[in-house]
């Protein structure tokens, strides 16, 4: 407790949903991901590296 409210700090997660950043992929002439592989190759492409 504190300051006397019940309060609690979430230690489990899952995510649901991945969302991206058309513009950057437009940017670099990757297609939008439909599958996990296609996601990951993305990634890879849309980084930037110096």
């Amino acid at each position: 407790m504190i300051d006397g409210k019940r309060v609690a700090i979430p230690y489990r997660h899952a995510t649901n949903a991945l969302l991206f950043n058309r513009a950057i992929l437009e940017e670099r002439g990757v297609p939008v991901p439909t599958t996990l592989d296609e996601m990951l190759a993305a990634a890879r492409a849309a980084t930037l590296r110096s």
